[in-house]
């Protein structure tokens, strides 16, 4: 079968949030099937990794794809809702390149990543939208952390569920977990989970870091997010402009790291006195191994957050919003910390684990256990095998959850007993 993957943005490194989840697609698709892949990407960017994969690789240049109406539009937009509008997903230059790939490729299926790449789709070919996101979740998320500001996605959120219930008639849909499964099902969309995939790091970061804890050093936070998304942009103010001075006012030794994808300029400026801002940071390993402690403070949003995960993955306890665990189990106090967004409440569960080496050790293993568990890529790659096995054979949900049990059983039947070491 031949699949055509339909993506906002290519995959390239460092492989994180947005990118991490279409390449373990693409992989476990290439691995029985032909595959292709449009989007847009920086003119730098390295595409080595897709290139490999693909059949076909289409660029659109990141930053030239918008129209400049378009992009007036959305700043607007910006003030009033922090979610794209769903009507308006098209955009010209991927649309000539979707369009002739398919005429040229002809391919069996596509995979559109988002609802807006669903837009894309064409008549003579079988859909499957991957949705780890639900728009009309993020709008009722968004209106009711910030009533006053974004007081228009409640409109936005009913406006979105018609676009939802339109643009994936008739496709087999995928999404992230059971809650936007059953977000999804209140629409009369059926949909197959496949939850995102979590490398494990190397486990001597978690000893290492026990190891080096000392009472009166600086406790040292980290915060990693893309800041094309709204509730990332806000959570970088909120740590910059009111954790960090009430830091510094209960006198807390503190090093506190804030980075991601195109970090804006008010934020770059927001560095200094204890806080170190990143933008665009190559590889975070090194980040991650220098932390003490992940803070993830949003207050809006939808989906399993993956920073999460590999914060959790890394063996990092993680002191986050109620929003920073969506799609996740109720593992608070036993694999992370739960915490509302006040600059007081924070710092004080930070001064605790920040004299408490134990007890960050402890949380982060358990953090580290439960990502092995539930989100290894082998995991996630048998359910992707399943669906794309589906697809070609014409079934849809029902039957790649057939094919996924059946492969679970297998799996659990060819793998070691729980105590047994591979060798």
């Amino acid at each position: 079968m031949r699949i055509l993957f339909v993506l906002p943005e290519l995959p390239h490194p460092p492989y994180t949030a947005d990118h991490a989840r279409p390449l373990a697609l693409l992989r476990a698709a290439a691995d029985s099937h032909e595959v292709a892949a449009v989007g847009a990407a920086p003119d730098d960017a390295d595409l080595g990794a897709l290139e490999e994969l693909c059949a076909e690789v289409r660029v659109a240049p990141a930053g030239k794809v918008t129209p400049a109406r378009r992009t007036t539009l959305a700043a607007g937009r910006g003030l009033l809702s922090p979610v794209p509008l769903v009507g308006a997903g098209r955009l010209p230059a991927v649309g000539t390149l979707v369009e002739e790939l398919v005429d040229a490729w002809r391919p069996d299926a596509m995979l559109a990543e988002t609802l807006y790449a669903a837009h894309y789709r064409r008549p003579d070919v079988r859909l499957v939208v991957d949705l780890p996101l639900v728009p009309s979740g993020l709008c009722e998320s968004a209106a009711a952390a910030r009533p006053v500001r974004y007081l228009a996605a409640n409109l936005q959120a009913a406006t979105s569920r018609r676009h939802e219930r339109r643009l994936l008639d008739g496709a087999l849909v995928v999404t992230g977990n059971d809650g936007d499964r059953q977000r999804l099902a209140t629409l009369g969309v059926e949909s197959y989970i496949i939850p995102p995939a979590i490398d494990l790091p190397p486990e001597d970061a978690l000893y290492q870091r026990a190891a080096g804890a000392r009472h009166d050093a600086a406790v040292r936070l980290l915060f990693i997010g893309s800041f094309a998304h709204a509730n990332n942009r806000e959570a970088a103010r909120w740590l910059t402009g009111r954790l960090a001075p009430e830091l510094r006012a209960a006198r807390v030794p503190f090093a506190m790291v804030v980075a991601g994808l195109r970090a804006p300029a008010w934020l770059r400026k927001a560095a200094g006195a204890g806080v170190t801002v990143i933008s665009d940071a190559p590889d975070l390993e090194p980040l991650y191994r220098g932390a003490d402690i992940v803070l993830a403070p949003l207050q809006h949003g939808g989906g399993t957050k993956t920073k999460t995960l590999e914060a959790m993955a890394w063996g990092l306890p993680v002191i986050g919003t109620p929003q920073a665990y969506t799609g996740l189990p109720q593992l608070d106090g036993e694999a992370f910390l739960v915490t509302k967004p006040d600059p007081l409440t924070v710092v004080r569960q930070i001064e605790t684990l920040r004299d408490d080496p134990e007890r960050r050790l402890n949380l982060g293993m358990a953090a580290r256990e439960y990502v092995a568990r539930e989100h290894a890529p082998r995991l996630a790659a048998a359910r992707a095998a399943a669906l794309f096995e589906a697809v070609a054979a014409g079934g849809g949900v029902a039957e790649a959850e057939q094919l996924a049990r059946r492969a679970a059983a297998d799996d659990s039947v060819s793998r070691p007993a729980a105590g047994t070491t591979r060798t």
